[in-house]
């Protein structure tokens, strides 16, 4: 994961129009990247399945002990 902002869950609303990052002006967002490259993958199907926002009351927390204590 490397987006400047740590955004997790798609791009956020300042991705430029030529797909770039709004914070690191000459690097490509990585949410475009990854929007393009699931396209490459699934035969021009766009990402259908979303995933819940990020939880930042758990930053620092062990998502390995979540699933341990299942």
């Amino acid at each position: 994961m490397n987006c400047p902002k740590g955004i997790r869950n798609g791009p956020c609303g300042g991705v430029r129009e030529d797909g770039g990052c709004e914070v690191i002006h000459d690097m490509p967002c990585v949410w475009v990247l990854a929007y393009e490259g699931n396209k490459n993958m699934n035969s021009g199907n766009a990402i259908q399945d979303f995933q819940p926002p990020l939880e930042h009351s758990l930053k620092g927390s062990s998502s390995w002990m979540k699933e341990a204590n299942k």
